[in-house]
């Protein structure tokens, strides 16, 4: 090796070496307002390997930069879904194709940046020598350890992955991921939920041996969260509770929460909180959902969802949760007129509903919601009474789509409580989480910078047995 040392050559290196594997995530985590240091420095191990001539060397560098590259993108996943465990990864992928279709985009995005960076990582890194590697090296070495002890001397706690300068995300990854890693070992795959729940009223009530009423309708909202301005949140609802003589009683609130639409499901039916999103792996631990305890009660409980039953596993899934029904967009004689996985849009749900509490009979529905899945298509939103501006959110962005799309949401339930059938039902109406937002300022309208978790919203209303009209 030409092991040459000058200023040009030393400037060629740090920019392949530094600048290269950590500007594309410099910039993205800018956009989102996440954590991430400038430097990874675990990109150091595949260099070493790229400055060798061999070639089985230089690919087995170029299989250590992909698998770098991808923890790296992980960790940002990590800090928006804590949960989230490296295996279920493999699952989510599945997803691509039949999901959104934005997630196609996402992904091919991602695989054309890591080709590109590999051929250019496996052609220019020819060119570096050993010494110019070691000086970067050390540079790099000194700058994180005089970022670490100014930090220090500031009174700050350090985390590793914080550290503003460099660190290794892989040894902060492992570390993160130990729980996962001795689940795989085998563990409990549920656990109680550290969460509040919307179906509170309804636990308590069963626990306590009273009586709940005769028709019960739960509904989880895709992506409707708590925004920090009540205001916003009561404009939302602003249809729904104009309608106070339709109800005895109308409450509402809302709770922390983060994680994905399943385990906001689990959350609300079972009370609990899934060590994996890919349910097809959990074979036991539901015994005590609340569709069991109400099968035993002597009500009817049916799932009705406008996606398909492959997603999250549901069609498994829900038969063990206790539900003796369950209807899908595969079972559903509607047109899919919606884009978030090719579903059925949720007012066309609506009429099934309204059918099947006509029935005089014990029943409990359970209805996951779609249409208001990232990323918030405009093409579903044709009631544009929420008015973005009023709130100052740019009107063409992910938030402004998200929030017309749960006003447009409540307004159908508005008219839907009115109906003949809908006498007499109980309802809770409760976000599975906050919506997915990527931008740093569209964030801010949910959470601050202070809080870890974002908050879904509530409603607990029992419509009257005989609505004057």
């Amino acid at each position: 090796m030409n092991n040459q040392l000058n200023i040009k050559s030393l400037i060629y290196t740090a920019c392949l070496l530094l600048i290269l594997p950590n500007f594309i995530f410099v910039l993205a985590t800018y956009w989102t307002g996440d954590n991430r240091s400038i430097f990874n420095i675990d990109y150091l191990l595949p260099f070493i390997c790229l400055i060798f001539h061999n070639r089985v060397i230089r690919a087995t560098g170029i299989i250590l930069f992909i698998f770098i590259f991808l923890i790296d993108i992980l960790l940002i996943v990590l800090q928006h879904y804590p949960g989230f465990h490296f295996r279920d990864s493999l699952y989510l992928i599945s997803f691509i194709f039949s999901g959104p279709k934005i997630f196609l985009v996402y992904a091919t995005v991602v695989v054309a940046i890591i080709a590109i960076e590999s051929a250019i990582l496996w052609q220019f890194t020819k060119k570096i020598t050993s010494n110019n590697l070691l000086t970067v090296t050390l540079i790099l070495v000194l700058g994180t350890t005089t970022s670490y002890f100014i930090e220090q001397s500031n009174g700050q706690q350090m985390d590793i992955y914080h550290t503003p300068f460099a660190s290794s995300n892989t040894i902060y990854f492992i570390k993160n991921q130990e729980a996962s890693f001795s689940n795989l070992l085998g563990g409990d795959l549920l656990e109680p939920s550290p969460y509040y729940h919307a179906t509170t009223p309804w636990t308590n009530a069963i626990q306590q041996h009273q009586p709940l009423n005769k028709k019960i309708l739960l509904i989880v909202v895709e992506s409707w969260g708590q925004p920090l301005n009540q205001t916003i949140q009561e404009d939302i609802l602003k249809n729904l509770k104009a309608k106070t003589n339709s109800f005895d009683y109308l409450n509402q609130g809302n709770f922390l929460f983060r994680g994905f639409t399943v385990e906001g499901e689990l959350r609300e039916l079972c009370q609990l909180y899934p060590s994996t999103v890919d349910l097809y792996q959990i074979k036991t631990g539901f015994q005590n959902c609340m569709p069991h305890i109400l099968n035993k009660l002597g009500y009817e409980t049916q799932a009705i969802h406008g996606g398909s039953s492959t997603i999250y596993g549901r069609k498994k899934w829900y038969p063990k949760a206790g539900f003796k029904t369950h209807t899908f967009q595969e079972e559903l004689n509607k047109p899919v007129n919606c884009i978030p996985f090719d579903g059925i849009c949720d007012w066309d749900i609506l009429p099934f509903l309204k059918q099947s509490f006509a029935q005089d009979k014990k029943l409990f529905n359970y209805w996951l919601t779609l249409t208001a899945h990232y990323a918030y298509y405009q093409h579903d939103i044709h009631n544009e009474r929420f008015n973005c501006a009023i709130y100052n959110v740019s009107a063409t962005g992910d938030a402004c789509r998200n929030l017309k799309l749960q006003a447009q949401f409540f307004d159908y339930i508005a008219e839907f409580i009115t109906s003949p059938e809908m006498q007499g039902v109980e309802v809770i109406i409760v976000g599975d989480h906050p919506p997915p937002l990527f931008k740093a300022s569209e964030i801010a309208l949910f959470k601050t910078k202070e809080m870890q978790d974002g908050k879904v919203g509530w409603v607990h209303f029992k419509i009257k047995d005989k609505i004057s009209q």
